[in-house]
């Protein structure tokens, strides 16, 4: 589990040992990810929702907070539904997890706006630079 102080996270540690975790399985047998397939998908989600699980709870705690929201593409991941709201029932928090339908990723929210600027003859100039917030 990496250890980052705060309420950073950081999952390159993980990726790093994931991979390692792979090679060494293929070098010892080529059928290694063929067979562990569902195995290592498991591992690999269940330690980072245990990451951002801990940091959650870390953060309400230190912070006093009720209330915990999950948002965005990751919010439709069920294992991560489940484990938040079992952790906020644990710690007394009111969980706000959104239904299904509204579980996207932002990638479709900027490819519908820019559907719309485009039907709406706005366009930007080649030389425009970018202003994430």
């Amino acid at each position: 589990m990496p250890s980052i102080t705060g309420l950073d996270m950081s999952f390159s540690g993980v990726k790093t040992a994931f991979n390692n975790i792979v090679r060494h399985g293929m070098e010892m047998d080529p059928g290694f990810v063929e067979r562990e397939l569902p195995h290592l998908c498991a591992s690999l989600q269940q330690c980072i929702i245990d990451i951002v699980l801990r940091k959650v709870q870390k953060a309400g705690r230190s912070l006093g907070i009720t209330q915990v929201a999950l948002s965005g593409g990751v919010s439709a991941n069920r294992a991560l539904r489940v484990q938040l709201g079992d952790l906020a029932r644990r710690e007394g928090w009111m969980a706000h997890i959104p239904p299904f339908a509204y579980c996207t990723d932002n990638g479709a929210m900027v490819a519908m706006a820019g559907h719309f600027l485009y039907q709406a003859g706005r366009f930007a100039a080649l030389s425009t630079v970018p202003h994430p917030r």
